[in-house]
């Protein structure tokens, strides 16, 4: 408990006066926003009529970040907020418009240049001398999925499929040789053996259908940070709209926020030889 002390001097006491306790306005926060502002019937120092809900900011700026700044009177806080969304927005937007449109270009490319039939043919052929369907691990999907295009590119098990390493003179000595490991290795082991065996021929048109792979998911992964972003602003938007509100609510009760009791008591004081009133007032914070 704190106390501040408000002396009233006067230089003589009326006689007969007699000390009468004076009832001091209930100035909690707490009994402000319960009574509505009033007190007694008379119109209190502050009206409720003005506090901002902190929920409603939170949940305006949660859904579109800006709102409950809007709601809490901030507008330059609701420009910045609005304004980065529509940014963050656009961003997504255009990285993801980029992606596409790389995306696109890698699959025309690799239709162009990967032989889905000559890899079928070889893979068929191989499935039969061991008389398993289980000779690869990368089931190649039968429709031209994102699966599809991953792994022709990403796995040399697929490497006969490319149209310069079909070109080459000794292609068929490749594919003959394949078949050659399969004969004597055991099944579990010819996936392993024959990807060993394809990774030292390389294919320029592979590496060229990488990079551009690449290039697009990229351009895909930023569209992703935007979306990080544009969570992260409607999170930041909203615990600032709810603080917004909370301290336009504090200016509203400055002073007496937090204040839990008030008390005056008027009494009578001896000072230099003459009758003093005297009121105390207590402050409870």
């Amino acid at each position: 408990m704190r106390k501040v002390l408000f002396l009233l001097m006067a230089g003589v006491m009326l006689a007969g006066a007699k000390p009468t306790a004076l009832v001091a306005p209930d100035l909690t926060v707490k009994e402000i926003e319960k009574t509505g502002g009033k007190s007694g019937g008379e119109e209190a120092l502050f009206s409720s009529s003005g506090i901002l809900s902190t929920k409603k900011a939170f949940l305006f700026s949660l859904v579109i970040p800006g709102a409950g700044e809007l709601y809490a009177k901030s507008y330059t806080k609701t420009g910045i907020f609005i304004a980065a969304e529509a940014a963050f927005i656009g961003g997504y937007a255009y990285y993801m418009h980029q992606y596409n449109v790389k995306r696109d270009e890698f699959r025309r490319y690799a239709d162009e240049h990967w032989i889905e039939s000559y890899y079928r043919e070889w893979y068929d052929s191989l499935c039969a001398l061991k008389d398993t369907n289980e000779l690869g691990i990368e089931i190649l999907p039968d429709e031209r999925n994102q699966q599809y295009y991953e792994m022709i590119g990403k796995y040399d098990w697929f490497t006969l499929g490319w149209d310069d390493i079909i070109a080459r003179d000794d292609y068929q000595q490749i594919v003959d040789s394949t078949y050659g490991i399969a004969i004597v290795t055991q099944t579990s082991e010819v996936h392993d053996e024959i990807t060993k065996f394809l990774s030292q021929f390389k294919s320029e048109h592979r590496e060229i259908y990488m990079e551009m792979r690449k290039d697009a998911n990229d351009q895909y992964t930023i569209a992703k940070y935007f979306v990080g972003a544009l969570i992260l602003n409607h999170l930041v938007s909203a615990f600032d709209a709810a603080f917004t509100a909370k301290r336009h609510n504090d200016k509203i009760y400055q002073g007496f926020t937090g204040i839990q009791e008030i008390k005056i008591l008027p009494s009578v004081t001896v000072r230099d030889s003459r009758p003093t009133p005297t009121i105390t007032c207590s402050v409870v914070w």
